[in-house]
């Protein structure tokens, strides 16, 4: 057994989840020790595997036609990018594109969360990113107002 198995095995006991739950972590960890990863190698294939478990892209978007999915009459949703929309305005407005995760808001207790506000117009070709904005209870207060 492998040292990096070995030390999930450990920091899973900790958790104390049971078997039943992370029987199947151990076997992708042993998986990845069994690649025979060096330092590099192992740095880049850790970046790509979360990038897709997270259903992220690992290039830029296109914009192309092929990448988007109607969602109902005038929005479609990135196949590859789930939290970037196209809405074709009526009234032959200009297309909107925009990621609904451009900002994410961090309040003065540290809670996170995403709104109206979160959207931030794109243009093609984008890598999506997110802006984490920090603000306090009276900055919110006043922003209201």
């Amino acid at each position: 057994m492998s040292r990096l198995v070995d030390h999930a095995k450990r920091e899973l006991e900790i958790l104390g989840n049971g078997p039943d739950f992370d029987d199947h972590i151990l076997e992708m960890v042993g998986t990845f020790a069994g690649a025979g990863h060096s330092g590099f190698s192992a740095a880049y294939a850790i970046e790509v595997i979360t990038k897709l478990l997270k259903f992220e892209p690992l290039s830029p978007l296109t914009g192309e036609e092929s990448e988007w999915e109607s969602m109902v009459e005038g929005i479609s949703l990135n196949k590859r990018c789930s939290r970037v929309y196209k809405i074709i305005n009526a009234n032959y407005l200009p297309t909107e594109v925009y990621d609904s995760q451009g900002k994410v808001f961090l309040d003065e207790d540290g809670l996170a969360y995403t709104c109206m506000g979160s959207r931030t117009s794109i243009t093609f070709p984008y890598t999506p990113h997110t802006e984490i904005v920090e603000f306090s209870a009276e900055e919110e207060k006043n922003d209201q107002t």
